[in-house]
């Protein structure tokens, strides 16, 4: 018993010392916001397409849906006309010391 708690506890410092990951994406037509796993967040202008976050020390890209579908395109062109914006339907793809992650946007 004395062992398995000790185990558990080597196993939990491990992790504690681990790089933090994203968990979360929130794409705009003005931001890229990464949300880690240690509360932090980090920012990138999405319009060149990937670059990196060197706070974060994360690679990203954005790749837009190639073939959104025709409701989706018509929402989308009236929302414009009347001033709103619409998320963008596109795949984040993060890449970093913990490897890499795809997202969906929106979610």
């Amino acid at each position: 018993m004395r062992a398995a708690c000790i185990l558990m506890i080597c196993a939990l410092a491990g992790c504690a010392g681990a790089d933090p990951r994203p968990v979360s994406v929130r794409l705009s037509n003005d931001a890229l916001v990464v949300g880690l796993s240690d509360g932090r967040t980090c920012r990138a202008d999405p319009a060149p397409g990937s670059g990196r976050m060197e706070a974060c020390g994360l690679d990203w890209q954005v790749l837009p849906e190639a073939r959104p579908n025709p409701l989706r395109q018509a929402f989308a062109g009236l929302s414009a006309a009347l001033g709103l914006a619409v998320t963008p339907m596109a795949k984040v793809v993060l890449s970093g010391a913990g490897g890499r992650r795809v997202f969906a946007s929106p979610p």
